[in-house]
């Protein structure tokens, strides 16, 4: 299935802004429920998400690290007194995500209307 086509599959179905997100980001329903966790609870650690969401340790690991390469959450480092460290993580702002939806949202209308451009039916 091309991609302009799981997408349009995908759109007919969105009813509210979270399901948008999924669609237009690629987001697993797991870190829509971090980031979600993350913008209500503000910065927290992987144990703090795991606990709150129910999940477990290296399932929120991954979602935070796919959420992070995003754009759509931030790592910050925090020091343990006795020595060694951990990660906080924080939501991006709601407003950023927004961008990030309408941007690939006219990146797929753009490649639409390049396709009805150049093709004819037949």
């Amino acid at each position: 299935m091309s991609p302009q086509r799981e997408l349009a599959e995908k759109l007919s179905s969105v009813t509210d802004l979270r399901e948008l997100a999924k669609c237009a980001l690629g987001l697993q329903d797991v870190e829509l429920q971090v980031y979600l966790a993350l913008l209500r609870k503000g910065r927290l650690t992987v144990k703090e998400l795991a606990a709150e969401l129910g999940r477990s340790r290296p399932t929120i690991q991954r979602a935070v690290k796919n959420l992070v390469n995003r754009g759509l959450a931030t790592r910050r480092e925090g020091i343990i007194n006795r020595g060694g460290y951990y990660y906080i993580y924080e939501a991006a702002p709601p407003e950023k995500v927004k961008r990030f939806i309408k941007a690939k949202l006219e990146e797929y209308y753009s490649k639409i209307l390049d396709i009805l451009e150049r093709e004819e039916l037949k």
